[in-house]
Order: C-alpha cells, then structure tokens, then sequence
C-alpha cells in the first residue's frame, strides 16, 4: 500500500527511481561517500565539512538568492515546499536592513 501524505514509504528506493536520477547511478553508502568528498576536500586544500552542512549551506544559498523553490526543492529532494523555505530560506543582513528601513518609512510621522 503507498504512504499516506507525510508518511515515507518503507519500501528502500532503487537507483533507477531514487531522486530522478539516471538507470546508471548506483546507491553507494554513506561512509564510503563521506571517506571520498573528505578525500577531495584535502586534495583540494578546503576546510573539511560534513556533507549535510555543505549540502544546507548549497540549498541556502540557491534559496536566498533568487533560485525558485520548486528547483531548489528538487535539488535537495523535497515535494514541500514549505518545508523548503522553512529550513534554508535564512534572513540575510541586506533583508533585515530593507525590512528595518521599510518599517522605518511607515512610522515615520
């Protein structure tokens, strides 16, 4: 039986259906993924993250600066996109400057 609305199926996805992607992408584990982008990350002389603070970092940024939600959703392979903006739409300084002027144009006498 399918998962109801908000209910994720139990069923493991396969390469061929998982997140859109081609036939030929296969599922590798996630040490084995970790152990490698760590392995890039001193070859190219970067700072070592973890993958789920580079990939938030990456969808925040698509987010905050004018890619639309629907592509940033399924980027990071979410259909709610409520739930998009809820966790990678950040205020920037340049916002929160813009909102604090605005406010200060509607009080001003």
């Amino acid at each position: 039986m399918p998962p109801q609305a908000g209910q994720r199926s139990t069923r493991p996805p396969d390469a061929a259906t998982s997140n859109n992607q081609p036939h030929s992408v296969s599922r590798c584990k996630t040490d084995k993924l970790r152990r490698e982008a760590y392995r890039l990350m001193e070859k190219a002389g970067v700072r070592r993250v973890r993958l789920y603070d580079a990939r938030h970092a990456v969808l925040s940024w698509m987010a905050n600066n004018g890619v639309p939600d629907t592509v940033v959703s399924a980027w990071a392979g979410h259909s709610d996109l409520s739930f998009i903006k809820r966790i990678y739409v950040h205020p920037d300084p340049r916002s929160l400057q813009a909102g604090s002027d605005k406010l200060g144009e509607l009080l001003a006498p």
